[in-house]
């Protein structure tokens, strides 16, 4: 990712921040984010609705390129103008062999790479949560829910129990073509 690139998300996260609303692309469309919340509600970061895969790691270097830490014992997103049938996978991944609390662990889908992915897809265009979403919350609920208006959960996957049964360390967006 060149530096221009990084300098124009930080703009749109600001400006995100400051007004609430989505900035438009180059083609006109409006780009959505999604907002990641400590346990306390503390604001920590925001990503594109852009398809892209995120790490979070338990210690961040600065200048590693992880811009979030993960979410131990829950936390909480929020979307604004994300496209209707974008894909979000929020996944708790296993621990890599030697594993450094400054490095991530893995983000994949199976058994090998994941302790539980939460399958969400937004179902309204373009998908504006009224409320924080507590991660927690995704365990109360049932495959094919509404979570909130244009949010639904499709799909829960608990391969194990780790040690810390609601952390998140990856964020998968896989945006509608």
């Amino acid at each position: 990712m060149n530096l221009l690139t990084i300098a124009h998300r930080l703009c749109i996260i600001i400006l995100l921040g400051s007004s609430g609303h989505a900035l438009a692309d180059s083609t006109g469309k409006a780009e959505g984010t999604i907002a990641l919340y400590f346990r306390d509600g503390t604001p920590q970061c925001s990503f594109s609705s852009e398809s892209r895969k995120e790490y979070f790691v338990k210690t961040p270097k600065s200048g590693t390129g992880f811009p979030c830490k993960q979410l131990s014992s829950g936390g909480y997103f929020e979307l604004r103008n994300f496209p209707s049938a974008t894909r979000i996978w929020l996944i708790q991944g296993r621990p890599k062999t030697g594993q450094l609390e400054s490095s991530p662990k893995h983000c994949g889908l199976t058994s090998s790479e994941a302790f539980k992915v939460y399958q969400l897809l937004t179902i309204k265009e373009p998908t504006t949560t009224l409320n924080k979403i507590i991660t927690l919350d995704l365990d109360t609920l049932s495959a094919g829910d509404v979570i909130t208006p244009g949010l639904r959960l499709i799909g829960r996957q608990v391969f194990q129990t780790a040690a810390d049964p609601h952390e998140i360390n990856c964020i998968i967006i896989e945006a509608s073509p």
